[in-house]
Order: structure tokens, then sequence, then C-alpha cells
């Protein structure tokens, strides 16, 4: 089953986008490291969760046969 980044995911009272999430998370690794902060740790994590959502998408989840 392929994942969508539009995919819901429930964690309280407004549900998450799988790619809302995803970036969510990542953005919370970046900003572990404060010289990370500020607007391009938040494109970074979009773009990482856009990746994301592309690579568990791939034929075989990248396993070789």
């Amino acid at each position: 089953m392929k994942t969508q980044g539009n995919d819901l995911v429930s964690l309280g009272q407004r549900p998450l986008t799988k790619r809302e999430y995803f970036a969510v998370m990542i953005l919370a690794g970046i900003a572990s490291k404060p010289e990370f902060i500020g607007i391009a740790a938040a494109r970074n994590a979009v773009t990482l969760a856009n990746l994301l959502i592309k690579e568990l998408n791939k034929e075989n989840n990248g396993k070789d046969n």
C-alpha cells in the first residue's frame, strides 16, 4: 500500500496529514540543534518529508531481492 502525503494521522483534536506529521517529526529533530533554527529548517523539514514519502512509495521499499 502506498502512502500519500494527504493521508490523515490522528494524534489530537485536529488530524494531521502524513506529510505534516513527517515534517513535524523531522523539524523536531532539526530543532534539537539550535544552529539550524529558522525558516530554512522548516523548509528542509518539508523537503525531507516529501522525500520520505517518495522513498516509502518506491517499489520494494528499497529492499534488494
